[in-house]
């Protein structure tokens, strides 16, 4: 059996909540926002369809959504946050 993947980058972009950068939102008016519920479907296909397929394929997702966007997704396991310097690939690999 083969095993497929895809990697997304960044699919809220278009979407993402208007915050200033490193803002926390504690308004949950926010996320009733259609922008916020369109990249909460975004994430709910996503899983939707890898779980349609029993595994078959793999999604990796690379996105600055926080996890109240994504977090009560079944299927769904966010690997880490890079922020605070932390990046996804190290300084040391291009230095």
């Amino acid at each position: 059996m083969s095993i497929s993947f895809a990697v997304f980058d960044q699919p809220s972009q278009v979407y993402f909540p208007k915050t200033n950068r490193g803002t926390q939102v504690d308004d949950q008016s926010l996320y009733d926002d259609e922008d916020v519920q369109a990249v909460i479907g975004i994430f709910k296909t996503l899983a939707d369809s890898v779980r349609a397929q029993r595994g078959k394929w793999q999604c990796i997702v690379l996105d600055h959504a926080r996890d109240e966007i994504y977090g009560g997704i079944d299927e769904l396991h966010e690997v880490d946050v890079w922020r605070d310097g932390k990046k996804l690939i190290p300084p040391h690999w291009y230095e």
